[in-house]
C-alpha cells in the first residue's frame, strides 16, 4: 500500500487506526470524512502512521482542537504535507 483514500472514513475509524496495514501507507486521503476532532484525536493515537508522509484531512469539520491534536501527535514523524482546508 502506499496511497489510500476512503470514502466516509468516520465508520470504519476505529478499525482503520488499529490496522497494521496502516503501517505501510505514506499518503492517506480521509476527505470529506466527517471524522470531527474526536476522529483526528482518535486517529493521531494510532500505532501505525509512522511512514504517513502525507495527509488530507480536508472537510472534515475540524476546529482549533482538532488542529491541536495534530500539533502533539508525536506519531506522525514523517508528515511533510497536510491538508486541513475547509475546516472551521
Amino acid at each position: 500500500l502506499h496511497r489510500v483514500h476512503l470514502i466516509e472514513p468516520a465508520g470504519v475509524l476505529p478499525r482503520l487506526a488499529a490496522s497494521p496495514a496502516l503501517g505501510r501507507v505514506e499518503e492517506l486521503s480521509l476527505a470529506w470524512g466527517d471524522l470531527g476532532n474526536a476522529g483526528v484525536a482518535r486517529l493521531v493515537r494510532s500505532p501505525h502512521l509512522g511512514r504517513v508522509r502525507v495527509l488530507d484531512l480536508s472537510f472534515n469539520r475540524l476546529d482549533d482542537a482538532g488542529v491541536r491534536a495534530l500539533a502533539g501527535a508525536d506519531r506522525l514523524p514523517r508528515l511533510a504535507g497536510l491538508a486541513l482546508n475547509d475546516n472551521e
